[in-house]
């Protein structure tokens, strides 16, 4: 029974350790991604501006702004719902505001 506890709770830290990985490497391109639409949009409303494009151009550019800001939030939830069950898995959950309020942390508003 020991054992088998023991396998689970490597297996928890396992996939709780990937999951923050990938959402670190998900917040890297989503960051790309953020400048890129923000770029598109400033290109769509001068095109409008200029009488070049249209208002529905410009729509879809803040749209596709919308929806990649979504991402970034649901990814950093993933990633602090990662975190917050590696800590727990490790017993050291109350670690985890020390991990937060570091200098390179990212906050969504």
């Amino acid at each position: 029974m020991t054992a088998r506890t023991q396998q689970e709770i490597e297996n928890i830290i396992y996939k709780s350790y990937s999951e923050l990985s990938t959402a670190q490497q998900s917040n890297q391109l989503l960051q790309q991604n953020e400048q890129a639409a923000l770029e598109n949009l400033r290109i769509q409303q001068l095109s409008f501006k200029e009488d070049m494009g249209t208002a529905s151009q410009v729509i879809d550019a803040q749209n596709q702004l919308s929806v990649l800001k979504t991402e970034k939030a649901l990814n950093a939830y993933k990633y602090v719902m990662a975190l917050a069950t590696l800590l727990q898995s490790h017993g050291s959950i109350s670690q985890f505001k020390d991990y937060v309020n570091q200098t390179n942390t990212d906050f969504i508003r």
